[in-house]
């Protein structure tokens, strides 16, 4: 197994919109809103940006803290073939390019990652 690329990263944001500022002034990146919700795009890749104070509770990592972040990849059918326990089961989500399908898991360090595979728009229900 071989990872191609990274989808997004989640990361906890203090500032939302100093961050994307700066992400914006420094590497050029693009923000775009979807549902309320703020990332910055970056060739086919993303960062999620999630507030972190007054929603640390809500975040899903186990310990979610400003700094952090959890990774998703296209992974699934490998990931699927192994015998590491879920968090959460097959979910669509939308992704950097669009629709995917993705489990989420701990790392030994009880990061939350989140694995998925790229779905055509006809796939995304």
């Amino acid at each position: 197994m071989q990872v191609k690329q990274l989808d997004h990263v989640v990361l906890a944001e203090a500032d939302i919109d100093r961050t994307r500022e700066f992400y914006q002034r420094a590497v050029g990146m693009k923000s775009v809103a979807n549902n309320g919700r703020w990332s910055l795009h970056f060739g086919t890749q993303k960062l999620n940006l999630r507030a972190y104070y007054g929603y640390e509770f809500e975040l899903k990592a186990t310990h979610p803290t400003l700094g952090s972040a959890a990774l998703c990849q296209r992974l699934i059918n490998h990931f699927q073939r192994s015998s590491i326990e879920t968090i959460e089961g097959l979910i669509q989500r939308t992704g950097a390019q669009g629709p995917i399908l993705s489990i989420c898991f701990f790392d030994p360090d009880l990061n939350l990652i989140n694995v998925a595979n790229q779905l055509s728009e006809n796939d995304f229900k």
